[in-house]
């Protein structure tokens, strides 16, 4: 039997829902900002919060875990920033005064902003497969990925997206899968996506990384061609006495890829945290 879950919905001032995953456990509570493959379902949606709850299982043991997911509808304009203070507002709602925040992949610079404005609501920061800025590779993958979006082909996006997370050792495993991608639903809303990836593609934390004084991880593959590992050493220069992980032979998708060896070395990092034996 896996760890007990709800779904919850928070509706903002501005009549907008935000939907998340409350997965219960005990010990100090950690948030977790999925990527842009949020742009695609809520958290909410069968069968994610099943899965979700499978998936992060091991860390309920020491810690309650919420996975929230953008607002939606989100307004054209709405930018990374914006998103980190609905997060704060979700904290509010569940009485979280404090949280170890988890971000992977374009979550990483909502998680960012919420230790810039917020250093007094973040325990700590994880930042998995992720980046500060986009550069020049990143951008040419995210223009392709908006305008599949614009045009509707969404097989297109599902296959591209996950051939670029995976090493091809990987990827090869699920390659009969490819062609159901032509059938899988569409997006209830497709602009939530479009949204989504115009708030990413000009987006540029690297003058604000000085002012995270929580602890923070920076982890991810030395294969990854999505947050390649350029970016990442580039954010973990720029974040004051932040702790960096590069686990060999795997791409984007660390957290699934080598699912064992990321998550405890990220559970380890909370442990430390909140024994107060951060070096």
């Amino acid at each position: 039997m896996g760890p007990k879950y709800e779904v919850l919905k928070l509706k903002t001032e501005d009549n907008a829902v935000i939907e998340f995953v409350h997965i219960k456990g005990d010990g100090t509570p950690i948030i977790l900002i999925p990527g842009a493959g949020d742009g695609l379902n809520t958290v909410g949606k069968f069968p994610y919060p099943y899965v979700l709850a499978r998936m992060y299982k091991r860390y309920t043991d020491k810690h309650s875990v919420t996975i929230i997911s953008r607002r939606e509808p989100i307004p054209e304009g709405f930018t990374v920033r914006d998103f980190a203070k609905d997060y704060i507002r979700v904290m509010d709602e569940l009485e979280i005064d404090m949280a170890h925040i988890e971000t992977n992949s374009g979550g990483g610079p909502v998680g960012q902003w919420m230790a810039i404005d917020s250093p007094d609501r973040v325990r700590s920061l994880v930042l998995g497969a992720t980046m500060a800025h986009v550069d020049d590779s990143l951008k040419r993958i995210l223009i392709q990925w908006l305008e599949w979006s614009k045009e509707g082909q969404w097989h297109k996006l599902h296959v591209d997206s996950f051939i670029k997370a995976y090493t091809q050792k990987y990827y090869n495993k699920f390659k009969w899968l490819f062609p159901m991608a032509r059938f899988m639903p569409k997006p209830e809303n497709p602009d939530r996506m479009i949204r989504l990836l115009e708030g990413l593609i000009n987006m540029d934390n690297r003058p604000y990384l000085n002012k995270i004084i929580c602890p923070a991880l920076v982890i991810g593959g030395d294969a990854d061609e999505v947050t390649n590992l350029e970016l990442q050493n580039e954010m973990a220069s720029l974040i004051p006495n932040a702790k960096q992980i590069i686990i060999p032979g795997v791409g984007h998708g660390a957290s699934q890829e080598a699912s064992k060896e990321h998550s405890m070395n990220v559970l380890s990092f909370f442990d430390e945290v909140d024994r107060g034996t951060m070096l």
